[in-house]
C-alpha cells in the first residue's frame, strides 16, 4: 500500500492522490509529486499552499511567471486595502494593464484620473506562513529525494509538528518550533545580509528566478531551503543521521531541484554554487 509522509500513514487508492509538493500555482510540475491523504492534501493546499499562493508578493512573482494552478486562472494581483485622495479602491495588477476600482461609484476610475496620482495600500505579512509552507515542502521533497531512508534517518515528526503549527498561537509568543529545529525565514535578519551562511541560501534561491528546492545533508541535520518563483521563502535546519542516507558520489554536498511552472530539473548542490558563482565573478569583471 502506498505510503504518505505528510501522515506517516499507509494509505490506499482509493483514499490518496498525489500531491504536488510546490503547486502549479507556485512554479511546481507534475513529475515533482509524492503520494499523499487526500483529505489531508486538501487540508494543506488551503491552509498551508493557498496562503503562500495568495501572498501580495508572492502574487506578483506568479503574474510575472504566469504560473496557473489546476484551474488555469490567470493570476492577477489585486490591492485590496488601498485608498486614493483618501477614498476607497482596489488596484487590479495585470500584466498588461492596471486598472482601478472606485468602492464609491462602483466602477473602473478613468486612466486620466489615475495616471501620476499616488496611492496608499496596506498589505499583513505573515512570518509563520513561510514557515509552515517551508516545513511541508521540506517533508515531501525529503521522501522525494531519499525515499523511505528519509524515514529513519530525519525527524520527520518535527516538520510535521511545524506544519501543523498554530499561526494565532504564534503570533501572541508561544514557543511552537520543535527542539532542534533551525528556521531562517525571509524576513529573518540572517537571510538580509546578517549572516553569510543565510544570506548565501537566500541568494541561491534567487539566483535560479525559480522555484526551488535545495537539500544540504550535514553531520547531523539536513537543511532545507526553498524559494518560489525567484523568491526565498525560507531555511529550515532538521535533525538527521545523514551517515544512513544514500550517497551516489554526485550528490555528496546536496540535492537542487528547480521548476518552472510544468518543468522539473535536478542537478546537484555543487553544480548549482558553481553556476553561482561563476555569474558573481561574471559581474565582477564588469564592474
Amino acid at each position: 500500500m502506498p505510503f504518505c509522509i505528510y501522515t506517516d500513514q499507509d494509505v490506499s487508492v482509493e483514499l490518496g492522490n498525489l500531491d504536488h509538493i510546490i503547486p502549479l500555482s507556485l512554479g511546481g510540475s507534475d513529475d515533482f509529486c509524492i503520494w499523499s491523504d487526500s483529505d489531508y492534501n486538501s487540508e494543506l493546499g488551503s491552509a498551508v499552499d493557498g496562503v503562500i499562493a495568495n501572498d501580495f508578493l508572492v502574487m506578483l512573482a506568479r503574474r510575472d511567471a504566469d504560473a496557473r494552478g489546476h484551474n488555469k486562472r490567470e493570476p492577477v494581483p489585486i490591492w485590496k486595502r488601498t485608498t486614493l485622495a483618501g477614498q476607497p479602491v482596489q488596484v487590479k495588477l495585470g500584466r498588461e494593464k492596471i486598472e482601478v476600482w472606485d468602492a464609491k461609484t462602483r466602477s473602473i476610475m478613468p486612466d486620466e484620473d489615475v495616471i501620476g496620482r499616488e496611492f496608499e495600500t496596506t498589505h499583513q505579512v505573515d512570518r509563520f506562513d513561510p514557515i509552515r509552507f517551508t516545513a511541508k515542502v521540506a517533508l515531501g521533497a525529503a521522501y522525494f529525494i531519499y525515499e523511505d531512508a528519509i524515514r529513519v534517518a530525519m525527524d520527520c515528526n518535527a516538520l510535521r509538528q511545524i506544519i501543523s503549527l498554530d499561526p494565532v498561537k504564534a503570533r501572541v509568543g508561544q514557543k511552537l518550533l520543535p527542539a532542534g529545529i533551525t528556521v531562517c525565514d525571509r524576513l529573518h535578519a540572517d537571510a538580509n545580509g546578517d549572516s553569510a551562511t543565510g544570506s548565501m541560501y537566500r541568494g541561491l534561491c534567487e539566483f535560479t528566478n525559480r522555484s526551488t528546492v535545495i537539500a544540504v545533508p550535514h553531520d547531523d541535520s539536513i537543511g532545507f531551503h526553498v524559494g518560489v518563483l525567484g523568491m526565498f521563502m525560507a531555511s529550515i535546519f532538521i535533525p538527521a543521521d545523514t551517515s544512513t542516507l544514500p550517497n551516489d558520489g554526485l550528490h555528496d554536498l546536496g540535492h537542487v531541484i528547480l521548476l518552472a511552472p510544468g518543468q522539473m530539473e535536478r542537478i546537484s548542490f555543487r553544480e548549482l554554487a558553481l553556476k553561482f558563482q561563476r555569474s558573481i565573478d561574471e559581474v565582477d569583471k564588469e564592474g
